[in-house]
């Protein structure tokens, strides 16, 4: 399977490689209009479609002196996941909205053949059937008293449900099904700006093609930031004209006579390509932020055994809530600008109220990078490395035994490319490795290791700045 995987992965990128011939920027050293560059009041949204096949195929092998066990796994995924996002920004507030759902279906099938000694047990054989359906809102306001002072709210509700079928070979088979309502409310004060600059790199693109078609008119760097600037408008057009691009293009030669020499139709079209390419949302800046976060949940799970002669159905209900504190830092760096750096981290204490969650005291402590490279036009690559880890205590715990401790670790790695087939479709397939780690006192050591290839399409139904 791994074999298959690389070689598909080879065939993709090579075939993105060779589908078009890049003009790159001249000078992608010169950072310093991403540094100079100030916010006008802007906005855009974005509305898309995402859907994504996941596939593993693993088999082992364990051998002893006469006996034998062979094990194997297939889990197969797909997800369809309609987005919309809203976005308005200026020097002195940030308003960020979203909403998002995503059906999928998940099947999982595992098998044991024993082979050997007639004292060994039977062949096992184990099917899951997931029907899942995931639906989260969110809202972010943060308001600046000065350039660097801000405080900040978020609102964040996620509502899932999950159906799953199992069967297994001489075992009943389980209905499980549970819902998931929770609430998050963020209080925060914080220091330093991020700001995003992708207009100034759309500008900056925008230079390299004028420039390409030999054209005369200079652009300097003052210039491109007051290109940036009237990039920023091009939503409201969005917003108000049927055939925004003929109107908005108008006004921009309008207003930047010295580039409005003759151009061909296809000189035209080529020049404003580049606000349909795919470079990625470039930001800019740092931010330390601490404050209070409340959360309240509400949990349903029921199990039913419908191959009963007597129909056994049994359900739980919780609601819980916690209060934690916390504080997030944010690094962007843009060592080029084909290419940018992202660092997070994380720290967050606090306590649940309920009686019966799973721990009344719970810390997290998380570290995410990410790395953005625009290969060429229309492609980009992304290396991601996130590492967390929770603890938890409780001196009894009715729901799980004697458990007074826990703690996990989670460890990710993972490198996707992003082609842009054309204009409003992209290709994205990705490698994904993950390391989770559990230790409780009541359960022992357990670890989990995975490894991922996902191929997935995305259809950007709107979408802006991106």
């Amino acid at each position: 399977m791994r074999k298959r995987g690389f070689v598909f992965l080879s065939f993709f990128l090579l075939t993105c490689l060779n589908a078009q011939t890049s003009i790159g920027i001249r000078d992608s050293k010169n950072i310093q209009p991403l540094l100079d560059y100030r916010l006008p009041t802007w906005g855009y949204r974005t509305l898309e479609l995402g859907i994504k096949f996941q596939g593993q195929d693993l088999n082992s092998s364990e051998s002893y002196v006469e006996n034998a066990i062979d094990t194997g796994m297939q889990n197969y995924v797909i997800m369809i996941s309609p987005s919309l996002g809203y976005h308005r920004e200026s020097d002195t507030r940030i308003l960020s909205w979203s909403i998002s759902m995503t059906p999928s279906y998940r099947f999982r099938k595992e098998t044991k053949d024993y082979t050997g000694d007639e004292n060994l047990p039977d062949n096992e054989s184990r099917e899951e059937k997931h029907n899942d359906f995931n639906l989260v809102n969110s809202i972010d306001l943060q308001n600046f008293f000065t350039n660097k002072l801000f405080t900040a709210i978020g609102l964040k509700n996620n509502f899932s449900y999950s159906k799953i079928n199992s069967s297994q070979t001489k075992a009943a088979t389980i209905n499980h099904n549970y819902k998931n309502l929770q609430t998050l409310i963020n209080l925060d004060i914080g220091l330093g700006r991020i700001r995003e600059v992708t207009p100034v790199i759309n500008a900056l693109r925008f230079r390299e093609r004028f420039r390409f078609l030999g054209k005369d008119a200079d652009i300097d760097d003052a210039t491109v930031l007051k290109i940036a600037d009237y990039f920023t408008k091009q939503s409201a057009y969005w917003r108000v004209f049927q055939r925004s691009d003929r109107h908005f293009w108008r006004d921009f030669y309008s207003a930047f006579p010295q580039l409005a020499t003759e151009l061909t139709p296809f000189e035209h079209e080529y020049l404003v390509e580049f606000y349909r390419e795919n470079n990625g949302r470039r930001f800019s800046g740092w931010q330390v932020k601490s404050g209070l976060e409340l959360s309240h949940s509400w949990r349903r799970q029921s199990i039913d055994y419908p191959q009963n002669t007597v129909s056994s159905f049994q359900s739980h209900n919780s609601d819980m809530r916690g209060g934690f504190v916390h504080i997030n830092t944010n690094y962007y760096k843009n060592l080029n600008l084909n290419q940018m750096l992202h660092f997070d981290a994380a720290l967050r204490w606090g306590s649940n109220l309920d009686e019966n969650a799973f721990a009344e005291k719970t810390g997290s402590m998380s570290f995410f990078t990410e790395h953005l490279w625009v290969i060429q036009d229309r492609i980009t690559a992304v290396t991601r490395f996130i590492y967390t880890k929770r603890i938890g205590d409780k001196e009894e715990t009715a729901m799980v035994g004697n458990l007074s401790r826990y703690q996990t670790r989670a460890t990710s790695f993972s490198w996707s490319v992003n082609y842009f087939i054309e204009d409003h479709l992209s290709l994205r397939t990705t490698i994904a490795y993950k390391d989770n780690k559990f230790k409780g006192d009541a359960f022992g050591f357990d670890q989990i290791k995975d490894l991922n290839i996902i191929i997935g399409l995305n259809y950007y139904i709107d979408r802006s700045l991106l």
